[in-house]
């Protein structure tokens, strides 16, 4: 049934023109959703493993979520430091986050900004400060950080193809 599903869906998209090759684009898919099988069998036999992953990946995304929380208290002095509080500022990361999924530009650069601004106004005279803290810290160092992590791993591949070549460096 998968198979015949996913052989429709690659001929519907080859005849609209959308898929260049179809015997590569289902060979590729068809990979892809056996790996993705394997995988999650895998994950059945360790549930362990599974149990760990899904605690980790909630722990991220409230780490993540929590960065606003620590730049609010960072600017201002007269905000309830309270645990409900806290939970008050992941809420209004995710309300900025999702408002910012209907705007198709990369990191939601823009919606993001415009609903932290909204969100956040008892901040007042340091919204614009929180609001460039907060960004830095949750999107810029990442895309620098990604940006030195392939400069690093292209010069360390262009260092090695010269080495085996023999070529001084």
């Amino acid at each position: 049934v998968t198979r015949s599903f996913i052989s429709w869906v690659i001929r519907v998209g080859y005849k609209l023109h959308l898929v260049k090759n179809y015997r590569e684009a289902l060979k590729k898919t068809i990979n892809q959703v056996a790996e993705y099988k394997s995988s999650m069998q895998y994950l059945r036999k360790h549930p362990k493993l599974l149990f760990k992953m899904i605690m980790l990946s909630i722990l991220e995304s409230l780490s993540y979520a929590a960065m606003i929380y620590f730049v609010v208290m960072a600017f201002t002095s007269n905000i309830d430091t309270s645990l409900s509080f806290f939970f008050f500022c992941i809420v209004k990361y995710y309300i900025c986050a999702m408002a910012s999924s209907f705007i198709p530009l990369p990191g939601g650069t823009g919606m993001m900004e415009i609903s932290f601004i909204f969100l956040f106004m008892e901040l007042e005279s340091a919204i614009v400060f929180a609001l460039l803290s907060w960004r830095i810290l949750t999107y810029y160092l990442i895309v620098v950080h990604g940006f030195i992590h392939e400069l690093g791993g292209i010069t360390r591949n262009l260092y090695k193809n010269r080495k085996k070549k023999g070529e001084t460096v």
